[in-house]
């Protein structure tokens, strides 16, 4: 089992260039392609929320869960 810690900022860039954070953005995630340059659409992770900012791979079982939404800002 691997355990990561990491973040995710989902954001928009206003006319001045600052990044403004998206409340309740909704996405998903995915392996990459074999070469590097963008997702491979046949392999979502799926997610499953524990609860207070934390977060696992979904079981087999479990994968029928969608995407996830980031917190409020």
């Amino acid at each position: 089992m691997y355990i990561l810690d990491f973040t995710i900022f989902k954001y928009y860039t206003d006319a001045q260039n600052d990044k403004k954070g998206l409340a309740g953005a909704e996405f998903e995630l995915y392996k990459p392609n074999e070469a590097g340059t963008g997702r491979n659409d046949d392999a979502k992770i799926n997610i499953v929320d524990e609860k207070n900012g934390v977060y696992r791979q979904a079981t087999t079982e479990e994968a029928a869960a969608e995407g996830f939404t980031s917190a409020k800002i």
